[in-house]
């Protein structure tokens, strides 16, 4: 497969980077991204580009690939008011989903939404990105991740006391339901994308079973 990565830097984004470019699954995995990325692998096309919400200039970066995954995104402790939120998780989204439609029109798209997405929620957050995955099911049949809390080596975007929570989380509440490692949420994502899924939301529980089975047919040896 060949698969774009928008926020390729942060937490999840940087996670299926990683595990993209040692799985024998993917050929070709591209960033887009404000910045450099630095990679040595012969697998990795870079592509640097800041508006977030023109993906014209860098057309080219969505075409001949099999799935895009939209990770880009920050804390809402991190954004000033709900249209700023909204713009990075909800119209950012959309207008990446569009393009990808037009450059590649039978690849898949995948959001990264969050556990506890809700129409109904209390919490901003909570309804904006159950208001993208509505929409990007509805229009471009999305696959959306609501993982919990993130494991992860990259935590770009994240605010400042992220990485207690998660080392308290490790030890506190390792279940199924509010945790996941980083590379595990790769390995999920990069399994669901080579099955070419569509209109899906995967919770945590489900994320941690895919990534197992994955882990599993890593450690069986191999024929022959």
């Amino acid at each position: 497969m060949r698969i774009l990565v928008l926020g390729a830097t942060g937490a999840a984004g940087g996670s299926l980077f990683d595990m993209a470019l040692v799985s024998p699954l993917i050929c070709e995995v591209r960033t887009l991204s404000r910045r450099r990325i630095e990679s040595d692998s012969a697998h990795h096309v870079g592509v640097e580009h800041a508006d977030l919400l023109d993906y014209r200039p860098v057309a080219d970066a969505f075409a001949g690939i099999d799935a895009a995954f939209y990770c880009i995104g920050r804390s809402v402790s991190q954004v000033g008011d709900e249209g700023a939120y909204r713009q990075l998780a909800f119209e950012g989204a959309e207008i990446a989903a569009r393009q990808l439609a037009v450059a590649s029109p039978a690849a898949a798209f995948h959001y990264l939404s969050g556990q506890g997405a809700s129409l109904q929620s209390r919490q901003m957050w909570a309804r904006v990105k159950a208001e993208a995955e509505r929409r990007l099911i509805e229009l471009h049949g999305a696959v959306c991740w609501r993982p919990g809390a993130i494991d992860a080596r990259r935590t770009e975007g994240w605010p400042f006391f992220y990485p207690m929570t998660i080392r308290t989380m490790r030890w506190i509440f390792p279940s199924r339901r509010y945790y996941v490692r980083g590379e595990d949420l790769g390995r999920a994502m990069i399994e669901v994308a080579a099955t070419n899924a569509r209109a899906r939301i995967l919770e945590n529980p489900e994320i941690r079973a895919i990534a197992d089975q994955v882990r599993a047919r890593e450690r069986s040896p191999r024929p022959g």
